[in-house]
């Protein structure tokens, strides 16, 4: 059943308010708590792309023609996904708000994050990296892919025609908030920025076609020497991503 119009308005306004509730709570306050450069950028960034995603609803909706969903109800329909595609973007980069906000200097080991980033700033291509941390209840650190991240905000972008870019050179890695002074525990923000690297540099792209030769010469040498053994290997692309990842994690480490 296609939607009514006062479903569309009603969903709107949900979406504006939840959007509001980001960015108000993106407009950090100079003092306490007090923040790297990198995340009071990225947090201008949801500020800045919340006002604008606004502003684009209200719009939207005054725009809207209600005797479209009478007339043209499959038009109507495609129209109104426009909701549910910056609803889907929107709660992607939620996830990240919080644990950014909770991530301020007394929490984080911000002279180590800035001593690490100095030195990966020596790679080639990366000597403007920087990084907005966040604060993860995981005892684990990880990277959020730079690039998924992107591709929420571009989600956006698409849509809202006016929305400010992603920033520059912007990777975005998680800390244990319970390891803040744990330093030799920490060194492992070195391998998380690894990651950031790999995907930056696009290295990928430049190991898979030797991963791939090297597959192909191991599987025929194995077929040959070992007929009746069951390789398992019906699916190459599977044993060749795995390949990748065990590289992956392997550079960064290094």
């Amino acid at each position: 059943m296609p939607p009514r119009i006062e479903d569309v308005r009603h969903d709107a306004a949900a979406l504006h308010r939840f959007i509001d509730s980001i960015a108000s709570g993106c407009r950090v306050a100079e003092g306490y708590p007090s923040y790297a450069k990198s995340s009071t950028d990225f947090f201008e960034y949801i500020h800045l792309l919340g006002e604008k995603t606004k502003a684009f609803l209200a719009r939207f909706v005054d725009d809207l023609d209600p005797q479209l969903a009478v007339d043209d109800p499959q038009d109507f329909y495609g129209r109104t996904q426009i909701i549910r595609n910056l609803r889907f973007n929107w709660f992607e980069l939620h996830k990240l708000v919080k644990p950014a906000l909770d991530a301020d200097t007394l929490h984080v080991p911000c002279p180590l994050v800035d001593a690490l980033t100095a030195r990966l700033r020596m790679i080639h291509g990366l000597k403007n990296a920087r990084f907005a941390v966040l604060h993860t209840n995981q005892l684990n650190y990880f990277q959020i892919g730079a690039r998924g991240v992107r591709d929420f905000a571009a989600g956006i972008a698409t849509i809202v025609p006016d929305a400010p870019p992603f920033p520059k050179n912007l990777g975005i890695i998680a800390h244990p908030y319970s390891q803040s002074s744990s330093i030799f525990l920490n060194f492992l923000l070195a391998h998380e920025m690894g990651h950031f690297a790999f995907q930056e540099r696009r290295e990928a792209k430049r190991i898979l076609p030797g991963i791939a030769k090297s597959l192909k010469k191991s599987i025929k040498s194995l077929k040959k020497s070992t007929p009746s053994m069951n390789l398992g290997l019906r699916d190459p692309e599977w044993c060749r991503d795995r390949v990748l990842d065990w590289c992956e994690e392997i550079y960064c480490d290094l």
